[in-house]
């Protein structure tokens, strides 16, 4: 089988073969993007080779696109910007695809998944702007106050929709470590496994997952990959990592100083500094994860400046990965109005012009990628919708946006 014609068919993707993820309703799910693809069934084994995904798979091989599933991808792939599709095919040589597809029979693959991204629970004590309840409880305490105090009945209505919480949706892994009958029989065929949440940190199942892990003889071969926010992290945990073959602490960057600690209150700025420094001093991997939204955009420059600033030993070459926000419309960069745009297009502009000789022609690559997703729609007239969001937040918390991000607020 040709790879390079598999690469290039515009169905084929290796996330089928390769990773599994179960979030925080215990739904399990195919791949970071996302999708509308969901196995039907909490066993982790049944839903590996489940009819659905074998007809996936069977698609994928024949060049045919599955639009029910991966129309997220696609709809990136027409328009250039790399999806997570595309992106399978990093670091995996093309005799390991030749592996997998030969273990392969029928849609069915004889060999467990490689990554397996785990969400336990909503545990998380941040108020993140472009958090939702399947990601944080904290909400459900705010709800009230937040939809008291919105003025607009869009905002109204979305603050009671997105944050109106039920908790019997998030009881699936109540049983300590023994969520799953199977997951101990799945575990040590993971490469990669991925803790997310909620704040991972928060959650005493995590914990306890993460502990319980660390003396298993296979730990030594697992990739542990943590999202944080960064507020947080036991001080026994930093022991515990050196079990693992490797540990990757993605930290949750949209600002520095104030405006961080507005994005993803109640977050102190230097117990996140001091955080990222320990990872940086016990030779923890690490990366910072931005996701881009209305808000923050334009300040992408000072994280990269932070960064620059902070002189820390083991940064990656690309330090800063980035992420989209897509709901609600208002928080999707995409639908500011076009002098908003102007302004956002030439601060970056800006501080690529000044910077980009001093690296190599790949280093601001995604955050030139970000303009283009900022380019997609033009003029959807959403700024009345976020001066609503962000006053009402505001209101409800005792903050003030205009005064941490004055230069957006005039051009709101």
């Amino acid at each position: 089988m040709n790879i390079e014609d598999l690469k290039n068919n515009k169905a084929f993707c290796l996330h089928p073969w390769r990773t599994q993820i179960k979030n925080s309703l215990g739904h399990i799910k195919l791949c970071p993007t996302r999708n509308d693809f969901d196995a039907h069934t909490a066993d982790l084994k049944e839903a590996w080779n489940c009819n659905s995904i074998k007809e996936l798979r069977n698609n994928m091989l024949n060049g045919i696109q599955t639009e029910y599933t991966c129309k997220a991808c696609y709809k990136l792939d027409s328009e250039n910007i790399p999806s997570d599709r595309v992106k399978s095919f990093d670091n995996i040589s093309d005799v390991e695809v030749k592996q997998l597809l030969s273990l392969t029979k029928d849609g069915e693959v004889s060999v467990g998944p490689e990554y397996l991204e785990l969400s336990l629970d909503i545990e998380c004590k941040s108020l993140c702007v472009q958090c939702n309840r399947q990601t944080s409880q904290q909400w459900k305490d705010t709800t009230p106050f937040l939809v008291e105090n919105a003025a607009h009945r869009v905002i109204k209505a979305d603050f009671r929709t997105r944050h109106v919480f039920n908790d019997s949706e998030y009881t699936w892994s109540n049983q300590g470590t023994d969520f799953w009958d199977t997951f101990w029989d799945v575990i040590p065929e993971v490469k990669d496994l991925y803790l997310s949440g909620g704040e991972p940190f928060d959650s005493a199942k995590t914990l306890q997952l993460i502990s319980e892990l660390s003396t298993k003889p296979y730990a030594k071969d697992i990739n542990l990959i943590i999202s944080t926010t960064g507020k947080f992290i036991p001080e026994d945990l930093w022991d515990k990592f050196t079990a693992f073959k490797n540990v990757k602490l993605q930290f949750s960057v949209d600002a520095v100083k104030e405006k961080a600690e507005w994005l993803r209150f109640p977050l102190q700025w230097n117990d996140f500094v001091n955080n990222v420094r320990l990872a940086d001093d016990n030779g923890i991997s690490y990366e910072f994860i931005t996701n881009i939204h209305s808000l923050n955009l334009p300040y992408v420059p000072e994280i990269y400046q932070w960064i620059w600033d902070s002189k820390l030993k083991n940064l990656p070459a690309h330090p800063i990965k980035f992420t989209f926000n897509h709901r609600p419309s208002y928080l999707d960069v995409r639908f500011v109005e076009q002098d908003t745009k102007q302004y956002i297009n030439q601060k970056i502009w800006d501080f690529y012009g000044a910077n980009n000789s001093k690296f190599d022609e790949s280093y601001f690559q995604d955050l030139m990628g970000c303009l283009d997703f900022m380019w997609q729609h033009k003029d959807e007239r959403r700024n009345r919708m976020i001066r609503e969001f962000v006053n009402t937040i505001d209101k409800t918390r005792n903050t003030k946006f205009g005064v941490l991000f004055s230069e957006l607020d005039e051009k709101l």
